[in-house]
């Protein structure tokens, strides 16, 4: 908004693609004006759509629960795919005869099953910090449930449903599962949380698929081979998966945009994904699904270094994926709703009180538009 000519690349997050949208240039736009920098057989199409519809088109196409198309323009080249997963412990699943579980209510007979304290061993593990992880851990809860955040409209209006009974339910439900959780949760966000399941201290959780490398890297893990991934539980409507991924785009205000066309079209070109896809230290998720096809990738699959794609996979196959959609004025909502979702998981506030309050909040900044 400085209009700053510091940065000739950004990263720009999914929930934050409404707030940058008028200062970048668009792909059109860079395609039309450096066509000589243009790499060769450039294939936009390859891209995973929800990525593409999603985090580099705006307005979005938006899939369930809302599935309107707003005709959006491409802004920016789909960076990565950093969905949350199911994280088992496949040894101790093995060990105690258990099937893994489908539904939320056998998830949390699970996790209450492997609980033990004495032992330092939890059900499971939190990213329940007064931090963006909350909300993101409970999107999984909330639109498996049945419910939204948002209320959006074709004509682009939006107006909050953050108080419905089935939201009341879903956060009713992540509190229980809270319960059986290591302690710590209420101050962790992705990062400690993924450490917590590579130190064999929770038997299974919800987590990004950017930390699948973590849990085989010898000498700092402790699970080793012994993680598995799978779809998140089943409600109502189904499983859903939170995605939080990035693009790459070019500020309006870059001193060197031809440079920069060619290094955002070399970082996410089919190559530069695959040496990602492959290297054991980062099992990047592709966002090409030529990456996803490619035979040394499904190798990888089948021998088992790489244990998450499948399930990355067909959850974007399936449309099981629930967003933060990123309007202008989300930063006004994000605060409230991360503090009050604290709130309830330290005992502070109940579930119905905690949404109310955040529900207000919305009413009172809002409507807002793309």
């Amino acid at each position: 908004s400085t209009q700053s000519p510091t940065f000739d690349i950004m990263n720009v997050d999914v929930s934050q693609v409404g707030r940058f949208a008028p200062h970048i240039l668009t792909i059109e736009h860079l395609l039309e004006t450096y066509p000589e920098f243009t790499y060769p057989g450039l294939n936009l199409d390859d891209f995973v759509n929800p990525v593409k519809d999603y985090t580099c088109t705006y307005p979005p196409k938006l899939g369930a629960p809302w599935n309107i198309d707003f005709n959006g323009t491409f802004t920016q080249m789909p960076q990565e795919v950093p969905l949350m997963v199911r994280f088992f412990r496949k040894d101790l699943y093995s060990k105690e005869g258990r099937e893994v579980s489908v539904t939320w209510d056998e998830y949390l007979d699970d996790i209450r099953h492997f609980h033990d304290p004495s032992r330092t061993r939890f059900g499971t593990v939190l990213m329940a910090a007064k931090f963006p992880s909350i909300i993101m851990e409970f999107h999984n809860w909330l639109y498996s449930f049945g419910g939204k955040l948002w209320d959006i409209k074709k004509d682009g209006t939006i107006t909050a449903d953050i108080n419905s009974d089935v939201a009341v339910s879903a956060l009713e439900h992540y509190l229980e599962v809270s319960k059986y959780a290591e302690p710590n949760s209420a101050f962790y966000g992705w990062a400690p949380a993924a450490e917590s399941m590579s130190q064999r201290r929770a038997a299974t959780c919800i987590n990004l698929t950017e930390f699948a490398s973590l849990m085989d890297i010898p000498g700092e893990s402790y699970v080793v081979r012994d993680v598995g991934y799978t779809r998140n539980p089943v409600g109502d409507a189904g499983a859903s998966h939170h995605y939080s991924g990035a693009g790459l785009a070019i500020p309006k205000y870059s001193r060197n945009p031809a440079a920069a066309w060619v290094f955002i079209q070399w970082a996410t070109v089919s190559s530069m994904q695959l040496i990602a896809a492959m290297d054991p230290l980062a099992l990047a998720v592709p966002t090409r699904n030529s990456v996803y096809e490619d035979p040394n990738v499904q190798e990888l699959i089948k021998e088992g270094t790489i244990r998450h794609f499948d399930t990355v996979k067909n959850a974007i196959d399936r449309d099981e994926i629930n967003i933060k959609p990123g309007f202008p004025k989300w930063d006004s909502i994000e605060g409230e709703m991360l503090n009050q979702l604290n709130q309830v998981i330290r005992g502070n506030l109940s579930p119905r009180d905690a949404l109310n309050i955040v529900q207000k909040r919305a009413d009172d900044v809002g409507p807002f538009t793309f």
